[in-house]
């Protein structure tokens, strides 16, 4: 079971992964007892873009991969989380809500 402990709490920097984020969505929940839009910067093809996160998904098959639907300027598109990063809603994410 994943916990929303403070110690769960999102990476700044680095990958976004299925268990961080869903620590993430269960304490922000319980604190301000809505689902929190995600937002994300994502690389894709070189370039860094905004997004919210729509959807997760494990790639099943041997690599054992993790992947989230983004919505971003491209459209929704899938995108692995070693090319996610949260904007965990300190200020320093350019991707951040009223940015």
């Amino acid at each position: 079971m994943i916990s929303a402990h403070a110690n769960d709490t999102l990476p700044v920097s680095g990958p976004l992964t299925h268990r961080a984020y869903t620590a993430h969505v269960v304490t922000a929940a319980l604190q301000r007892a809505v689902v929190p839009i995600v937002h994300v910067q994502l690389r894709r093809k070189g370039a860094v873009l905004c997004g919210t996160v729509a959807e997760m998904v494990e790639d099943f098959n041997e690599s054992g991969h993790e992947w989230f639907k983004v919505d971003c300027p491209l459209g929704r598109v899938w995108v692995e989380s070693k090319n996610l990063r949260l904007c965990s809603g300190d200020g320093r994410c350019s991707c951040e809500a009223g940015a």
